[in-house]
């Protein structure tokens, strides 16, 4: 594929994802007009993703220092204020997960649509998606209802999140289409973990 129609496809996909984001409502009580968008936010955590950031820390260090990064993320991910690093965390980390289906379900929508969910058909069985646990966090001492926990009742619990990711691959084909993620909680009224999802 040209890089020209690369980049169409990709200011395809951002838009959608953009649309998404502005649908999220703000769970913040206090919005000013001074107050970035929470928008921005989700857009700037994709940004972070999407351009292979090291750390928010440099991803927000750039923005400020460079000004050709900053008119990019305008132009490309539609953002017009750009959380700090602290800040982006702490508007991102309350939002509930159900709100970013959409994101998945959207685009993969679109590359049905357009065709290329096509590239991926495997022989005539279809579609291979491998599937895999991931840990996302971990700590001795901040925790949550839904995380999981090793050695629970014991003097040094640990609390963590794992995902159950899965994907559509093709041998011979670099990219990957990815698919909503499901996260792996705790279950209700749960003796021990059995990495399996609460429904």
């Amino acid at each position: 594929m040209p890089p020209s129609k690369r980049k169409t496809v990709a200011e395809k996909l951002i838009t959608i994802v953009s649309k998404e984001a502005s649908k999220i409502p703000d769970f913040r009580k206090r919005a000013s007009q001074d107050t970035i968008p929470l928008h921005d936010a989700i857009m700037s955590g994709l940004a972070v993703m999407h351009l292979k950031y090291p750390s928010l820390l440099q991803f927000g260090r750039d923005c400020v220092k460079k000004p050709d990064k900053l008119r990019n993320l305008k132009s490309l991910y539609r953002v017009g204020q750009v959380p700090c690093d602290t800040y982006l965390r702490e508007m991102l980390d309350p939002i509930e997960t159900r709100y970013f289906r959409k994101f998945f379900t959207r685009l993969f929508a679109f590359v049905q649509r357009s065709g290329r969910l096509r590239q991926f058909e495997y022989f005539d069985e279809g579609y291979l998606a491998p599937i895999d646990g991931t840990g996302h966090f971990s700590s001795g001492k901040i925790d949550c209802p839904e995380c999981c926990v090793k050695k629970p009742g014991s003097k040094n619990p640990q609390y963590y999140h794992q995902l159950l990711a899965c994907c559509l691959v093709k041998p011979g084909k670099k990219e990957a289409l990815p698919l909503m993620p499901e996260p792996i909680i705790q279950q209700v009224d749960a003796s021990k973990n059995d990495c399996e999802k609460r429904h």
